[in-house]
């Protein structure tokens, strides 16, 4: 089942109950999550050329966590590719392409139709609760790695320079 379909097929009112109890602490931003859904269900999927499938599975616990804690556990929505084992993270993706990337069977089997799309939900909107601030977002992240990047390279070339000089200082003493 593809992700605009699982989206067309229920409303917020079905799914916030599921939502809020798989992630209590996000009951404050309801209006967000109904927005999120209403949004998703007015915009046209756009073939990508990445052919995810959206896996949902449970993480954890953590090697020191305490066996009984359920709180050590986290639930994992990402992205397969056909034949692969690597996963990608979604949360940045243009909500048009998610629409048409299937959601993977063997979670809908096990978890139910509803319980995957409120964990898509929240994967989606981590980020914002609408497409373009989920954009911007991604805008701000790549604006940020290219301060990064242009610092590091900066530093290096720094580095290389007072190098230089400590190895001329040498050279003119002796």
């Amino acid at each position: 089942m593809k992700l605009s379909e699982l989206v067309k097929k229920y409303t917020f009112d079905e799914v916030k109950k599921d939502l809020f109890k798989l992630y209590p602490g996000q009951k404050k931003s309801e209006r967000g999550y109904r927005e999120a859904l209403e949004e998703l269900k007015k915009t046209k999927p756009k073939k990508n050329k990445d052919d995810f499938t959206i896996t949902i599975m449970e993480v954890g616990p953590l090697i020191d966590a305490d066996p009984e804690d359920t709180e050590d556990t986290y639930w994992d929505v990402s992205g397969k590719k056909k034949g692969s084992k690597q996963s990608w993270a979604l949360e940045y993706s243009p909500w048009n392409e998610w629409l048409l990337w299937k959601v993977d069977d063997k979670a809908i089997k096990e978890l139910g139709e509803i319980t995957c799309l409120c964990h898509i939900l929240f994967e989606m909107t981590f980020t914002g609760y609408t497409n373009k601030q989920v954009i911007e977002a991604k805008k701000k992240l790549y604006g940020t790695l290219k301060k990064v990047k242009k610092q590091i390279k900066e530093e290096k070339n720094n580095g290389k320079n007072i190098k230089r000089s400590s190895n001329q200082k040498g050279k003119s003493n002796s």
